[in-house]
C-alpha cells in the first residue's frame, strides 16, 4: 500500500516540488518514502511513492522501483494477490528480492499491457518504459484506487492518488467543473472521468492511459459491460451448482485477501454482505478475528445489537463504537479538510472513526462493500423495476398520452403507482432504468447559472450491457457509477486517512465474473435481492439473524442538517456570497434553501434532503478548497 504522485513535464521542474507533493499523501503511507527524477527525451519525469508497511516490505524494497537494465520505472498502490503465481508463470527471470513491484515489472517485460490481465488485486500504478519514453498510469478492475490526473494543452501530465498532490504542482489552476455540478448534486458523486476540478480527471476503472510523444491515448482492458457479456454467454442454469461455486469463489476471495497479514479485522454490520464476509473471515482463522460496528445515540440509526448479535454467533472478538453529534461535526470538517473531491456520502464519518480505531490492532480491514449491486439488494429500486417492467405497455401509453397538452398539464402523473411512474418516464434507451425524480431536476435548474439539459443528469451508458432485465440493468449501471465513485471513493479515503489498509473481496474479480454468469433470477426473487447470497449466508448463520431492513453505517444526517449545521447552511446559501461565488443564482437558492429549513408541513418542496446535502457539502469543500487555498 502506498500513496503515488509524480509529473512528466516538457519543461524544467524544481525536484523540491515532487517531494511537497510525496509529502500530502503521508497519511496514504507513513512508513517511507522514496522517490525518482528522470530527464528524457521528452521531458523531466518525477516520480514519489510512500510506504504503508502490511506486507513484502523488506528493507530492499523501495519504491519507485527500476528494472536491473534501468529500463523501466514502477510505482505503484494497492495489494496483488497471487505474486505466486505470476513468478512460476515468469519463469528465468532472476529475483532480487525487492517485492512485488519487481514481479510487476518483470510481468509487464513478458507480456506489455497485457500483462494487467493477469493480476489479481487492487492496484493503481504508474509504468515508465526507457525503450519508447512511455508512460502508462493504470487502475484496477473496479476502482477500488484512486488515481487522478492533470494533462494541460502543452501536453505535460500530473498525476496523484489524490488531488491534493496535483494541486501542489506550480501552475495547476483550481477551477470548478461546472459542467458536472448538476449531476453531483443528484447522485451525490462525480462519475468518471470527472472530478469537481476543471481539467483534473479520474483514470477510469479497468483503464490505463498511454503517454508517447506528448500524445495521450485512453485504453479499456476490463469493463463491466463485456465481463457481463461474456458471463450471460456462459449461463449457468442450475441453482445448486451456481449456490456452490459462489460459496466457494468467496471463500477463495476471503482467503487470499488474509494471507499473510497477522492481523485483519472486518467491518460489520450485522447485514448480509458483512455478515457473509466476517463469517468466512472466521472459518479462515485459527483465532478470534476483531469485527467492529459503530453505533449512535439516535436509535433509528444504531445497528450495534444486530451486529452484536452476528458477532456472538460467529465467535468474533467484536467491538462496539458510538458516535454522538457533536464528534460526527468533528469529522464532517475532517472530512472535508482532508479530501480535495467533496465526498457526499456522510456514512464516511463512521467509517472514518472505524478505521481509526482497528486500525489500533490491525493492518488490514475487509468490508462486505459491493454486495447491494452485484447481487441486486438492499436498493429497493431493483425490485421496483423488476415489477415496473411488467407493465411496460401501460407506460408507453401513458408516456404518449402525456405529451397531448391538456393531458401533460394535468397533476394525476404524479399521483400514479411508483412502477407505473417508472416505465412512464423519458423513454432515452440509454438511461431507461435511471428514473428521474422531475421536480428535483427543476429545483437544481433553478439553482445553477450554468445551463443545465435533462441528460445531464442520467448516464447515457445502458446500451454498453446486454440484458433486457430492467432491475439487473440497473444494477449494471450502479456497479458502473454509484458503487465505485461513491462506496469505494469513501472506503478509500476513510481508511487511507488512518493508514488502513481496506479490501473489498465481494469484488474480487473472479467473483464478478462468475456472478455475471447467473440468470437475474438467482438474485432478484420475488420482492427480495440477494436470493443466493443469502441462501449461502444461512449455513453460516441463522435467518432470524440477519433478515431485516438495510442500513448501513448511517448517521441521522438530515437531523443534524436542520439543527446544528443550519446556521453553516444559510450562510453558505447568502445571496451576497453566492453573488461572488458565481456557481449558483443568488435568490432562488437562497429562497429554495429558507424554504428546505422550514418544518416540513410549510415546505412547497418536498424530499429535498438529498439537493441540500450535496449543496452544503460543496459548498463546504468550496469555502476550504477554492477561497481557503487561495488565501
Amino acid at each position: 500500500m502506498a500513496g503515488i504522485c509524480g509529473f512528466y513535464h516538457k519543461d524544467r521542474v524544481n525536484a523540491g516540488c515532487l517531494k511537497e507533493m510525496g509529502m500530502t499523501l503521508q497519511h496514504r503511507g507513513p512508513d517511507g518514502y522514496g522517490e525518482e527524477c528522470v530527464q528524457t527525451k521528452a521531458g523531466d519525469l518525477g516520480v514519489a511513492c510512500t510506504k504503508l508497511n502490511i506486507q513484502d516490505c523488506t528493507k530492499e524494497m523501495v519504491q519507485p522501483l527500476w528494472s536491473e537494465d534501468g529500463r523501466v520505472l514502477l510505482a505503484y498502490d494497492g495489494s496483488i494477490y497471487n505474486t505466486d503465481a505470476l513468478k512460476n508463470a515468469l519463469q528465468g527471470f532472476d529475483w532480487r528480492g525487492k517485492g512485488i513491484a519487481e514481479v510487476l515489472i518483470a510481468a509487464y517485460l513478458k507480456w506489455g499491457m497485457e500483462f494487467l490481465n493477469h493480476i489479481d488485486g487492487m492496484f493503481s500504478m504508474m509504468i515508465f518504459d526507457r525503450k519508447d519514453d512511455t508512460l502508462y498510469l493504470c487502475r484496477d478492475h473496479m476502482g477500488k484506487k484512486p488515481l487522478y490526473y492533470y494533462y494541460d494543452t502543452s501536453q505535460n501530465l500530473v498525476f496523484g492518488s489524490e488531488i491534493q498532490a496535483i494541486l501542489t504542482f506550480p501552475g495547476i489552476r483550481r477551477e470548478p467543473n461546472k459542467k458536472i455540478l448538476a449531476s453531483f448534486l443528484y447522485h451525490w458523486y462525480f462519475q468518471e472521468p470527472d472530478t469537481a476540478f476543471k481539467d483534473i480527471y479520474k483514470v477510469k476503472k479497468g483503464h490505463y492511459l498511454k503517454i508517447q510523444n506528448g500524445i495521450l491515448s485512453e485504453h479499456a482492458y476490463w469493463t463491466i459491460g463485456n465481463a457481463y457479456a461474456k458471463g450471460q454467454k456462459k449461463l449457468i442454469t442450475d441453482y445448486d451448482e451456481a449456490k456452490h461455486g459462489l460459496q466457494m469463489l468467496l471463500k477463495e476471495a476471503v482467503r487470499k485477501r488474509m494471507d499473510g497479514v497477522e492481523a485483519v479485522g472486518g467491518f460489520l454490520s450485522g447485514g448480509y454482505d458483512s455478515s457473509m464476509v466476517c463469517a468466512l473471515m472466521q472459518e479462515n482463522s485459527s483465532k478470534k478475528i476483531r469485527t467492529y460496528c459503530m453505533g449512535f445515540e439516535d436509535e433509528a440509526f444504531d445497528e450495534r445489537g444486530y451486529a452484536e448479535c452476528v458477532a456472538n454467533h460467529l465467535g468474533t472478538d467484536h467491538r462496539n463504537l458510538c458516535i454522538n453529534d457533536r464528534e460526527m461535526l468533528r469529522i464532517l470538517d475532517l472530512v472535508v479538510e482532508n479530501n480535495a473531491l467533496p465526498i457526499a456520502d456522510y456514512a464516511t464519518i463512521p467509517t472514518l472513526v472505524m478505521a481509526s480505531e482497528a486500525k489500533k490492532d490491525n493492518d488490514v480491514i475487509l468490508t462486505g462493500v459491493g454486495g447491494d449491486e452485484l447481487f441486486m439488494g438492499g436498493l429497493s429500486i431493483y425490485a421496483a423495476l423488476d415489477e415496473a417492467q411488467k407493465n411496460a405497455l401501460a407506460g408507453r401509453i401513458i408516456y404518449y398520452s402525456r405529451k397531448i397538452p391538456v393531458i401533460r398539464d394535468m397533476k394525476a402523473f404524479n399521483n400514479l403507482p411508483f412502477h407505473l411512474r417508472l416505465v412512464a418516464m423519458d423513454k432515452n434507451a440509454k438511461a431507461a432504468t435511471q428514473i428521474g425524480a422531475v421536480d428535483m431536476f427543476d429545483t437544481i435548474k433553478k439553482m445553477l447559472v450554468a445551463p443545465v439539459e435533462n441528460n445531464s443528469f442520467y448516464f447515457e451508458i445502458e446500451d454498453r450491457y446486454p440484458e433486457k432485465n430492467y432491475g439487473a440493468r440497473r444494477s449494471l449501471v450502479d456497479l458502473d457509477s454509484y458503487t465505485v465513485e461513491l462506496e469505494l471513493l469513501k472506503e478509500d479515503s476513510a481508511t487511507m486517512y488512518a493508514a488502513l489498509e481496506r479490501r473489498c473481496p465481494i469484488y474480487d474479480k473472479n467473483v464478478m465474473e462468475y456472478v455475471f454468469r447467473m440468470p437475474y433470477q438467482f438474485k432478484m426473487h420475488g420482492d427480495g435481492g440477494k436470493r443466493i447470497l443469502r441462501d449461502v449466508l444461512y449455513e453460516y448463520v441463522p435467518k432470524e439473524l440477519v433478515d431485516r431492513p438495510k442500513s448501513g453505517f448511517n448517521i441521522p444526517a438530515e437531523r443534524l442538517l436542520n439543527t446544528y449545521l443550519k446556521d453553516e447552511l444559510l450562510e453558505l446559501s447568502d445571496p451576497a456570497y453566492l453573488r461572488r461565488q458565481g456557481l449558483f443564482y443568488p435568490e432562488s437558492t437562497s429562497e429554495i434553501v429558507r424554504d428546505y429549513l422550514k418544518p416540513e408541513s410549510e415546505r412547497k418542496r418536498k424530499g429535498h434532503f438529498g439537493i441540500m446535502w450535496t449543496f452544503y457539502i460543496y459548498q463546504k469543500w468550496y469555502r476550504n478548497w477554492m477561497i481557503g487555498m487561495e488565501k
